[in-house]
């Protein structure tokens, strides 16, 4: 198995009752743990250097692109994940190279922005989903 294109990917979302596959995906971008530091210079410092300590993990935020469909289905579940404003479970699933599911990355995060790209003639209406992560995301074999 070599290294996958993306071709099979899906991304999900619960919709207030159950984990849903968006539909219509074009890109995902993918969580970024980063580290926060936390400032501990003393008035001694060696060599008048700052001193830092590691803090805690941010998952960030990751974004979801889709060709838009006003009132689909996954446009009446991004919207609602918007205004209900709170957490709820999202998975990401990518795939082998040949579309299998391979590995899946799963969490709970709250829609932070849905945003319907700018029209244009001749060209495919998109929009932007912006998760928001909260807590830890998982990465497992996909089954």
């Amino acid at each position: 198995m070599g290294y996958g294109t993306g071709w099979g990917g899906t991304a999900h979302l619960h919709n207030g009752t159950a984990l849903t596959e968006l539909l219509g995906v074009t890109g995902v971008s993918f969580p970024e743990d980063q580290v926060d530091e936390i400032e501990v210079t003393t008035l001694k410092a060696t060599g008048r250097r700052k001193e830092f300590i590691s803090g805690l993990i941010d998952s960030g935020t990751f974004e979801v692109e889709l060709n838009h469909v006003p009132n689909s289905a996954t446009d009446v579940v991004c919207r609602g994940a918007l205004v209900a404003g709170t957490a709820r479970a999202w998975k990401i699933v990518v795939p082998a190279d040949d579309g299998t599911p391979l590995r899946k990355f799963e969490g709970s995060g709250f829609v932070r922005g849905y945003k319907i790209n700018q029209m244009r003639p001749g060209e495919a209406l998109t929009s932007v989903l912006m998760i928001r992560v909260t807590g830890a995301v998982t990465e497992a074999a996909a089954p």
